[in-house]
């Protein structure tokens, strides 16, 4: 049996057997690893010592989250232009201040948002379920900007509801229309 160590103290360790057969398995701490393997194994050992603490799922999930958005940020400022991760975090900063106001559907979209990242899945999922696309395109905001935005996420051809407001069907009309115009001010600029 071979064995490989890195002493530090005060250091956590993980120990990964590997048998002649290539199966694997972790363990935790010394007293696992040797009570789990046989005395005439010709396995090999690794010790891995950590340097670090292991953060618990929550803090590991959260610092991953801060740590992404901290990227989107630079990558706007870098490419400083109009991207989906800097939409869809204006998005979820929107939903956050409705949510404030205590729409519970608003917490709701901002709560899937955090769980499931900043990506196009996570608002295609939002927006497949019928009660989250009826909110985001009848109940919520009824800006011009809001619909913008939405628009920019997701190519809605009209507001199919005769029973929203007027408005409501203005202000997308208007936010199609400055797209568009955006869109053609751009294609003529490149």
């Amino acid at each position: 049996m071979l064995c490989c160590v890195v002493e530090h103290p005060m250091s956590k360790k993980l120990y990964k057997y590997k048998t002649k057969y290539g199966k694997v398995r972790y363990y935790n701490t010394h007293t696992q690893l040797m009570n789990n393997i046989r005395d005439v194994s010709d396995g090999i050992i690794d010790v891995y010592v950590l340097e670090e603490e292991i953060p618990d799922a929550r803090e590991y999930k959260r610092s991953e989250r801060i740590r992404e958005e901290r990227n989107a940020k630079l990558n706007e400022i870098v490419n400083s232009g109009e991207s989906l991760v800097s939409n869809l975090m204006e998005l979820r900063k929107i939903l956050k201040d409705y949510s404030d106001r205590g729409s519970s559907k608003a917490n709701r979209l901002y709560r899937y948002m955090l769980k499931n990242g900043l990506d196009n899945r996570t608002f295609k999922n939002m927006i497949n379920n019928y009660s989250n696309k009826y909110w985001i395109l009848y109940e919520g905001p009824d800006t011009v900007e809001w619909y913008e935005l939405i628009l920019k996420l997701h190519n809605f051809r009209i507001l199919s509801n005769p029973n929203a407001d007027e408005i409501r069907h203005n202000n997308f009309d208007k936010a199609k229309s400055n797209l568009k115009n955006k869109k053609n001010e751009y294609t003529k600029i490149g």
